[in-house]
């Protein structure tokens, strides 16, 4: 009997800890002391930009540099950097439009990387309207990752919306 007494204990033990923690955890009242909302049915402040063309759009894509991308990341850099330069000249030489191809891991583009904090591999559109910034992390374009045409036409698609003041 000794024996069979040994072999539960811990598992009881454990159990009875587990018990104890998740009722310790649920009967917590919030830290603030105050669960309802300071005024209940008033939505928070919504800041919106102005509808309308934006003063400047930023295209921002960040890449790691070290260690060197796999052929298919390194693929998806060239795919941006190549539609947005050549689809969008015009719009860059007038200033509308801001590219930037970026390694985040390089000390010189710190200010941009602690601006946008961006994933090791991501590109990211900011439009920019007076002193209001909105920026969309383009995330479709990696579905598209083994299919060029497509990849570049969602970047394109973006790019355009962007400067239009659309979504």
């Amino acid at each position: 009997m000794q024996a069979f007494g040994d072999k539960i204990s811990p598992y009881l033990t454990a159990w009875l800890l587990s018990a104890v923690i998740i009722l310790a955890g649920c009967s917590q009242a919030p830290a603030s002391g105050n669960a309802q909302p300071a005024n209940p049915g008033t939505p928070p402040p919504v800041t919106q930009q102005p509808s309308g063309p934006p003063d400047k759009v930023e295209v921002v894509y960040f890449y790691k540099s070290v260690p060197p991308p796999c052929d298919c990341l390194a693929h998806a850099g060239d795919y941006v950097n190549t539609t947005v330069t050549n689809e969008f000249k015009n719009e860059i030489a007038s200033g509308k439009l801001e590219f930037h191809y970026l390694a985040s891991d390089q000390v010189k583009n710190a200010k941009m990387v602690k601006k946008y904090d961006p994933m090791p591999f991501e590109l990211m559109i900011n439009v920019i309207r007076g002193q209001s910034e909105k920026v969309t992390r383009v995330e479709e374009i990696w579905e598209y990752l083994n299919d060029e045409k497509t990849f570049k036409e969602t970047v394109k698609h973006y790019v355009e919306n962007a400067l239009k003041g659309q979504k």
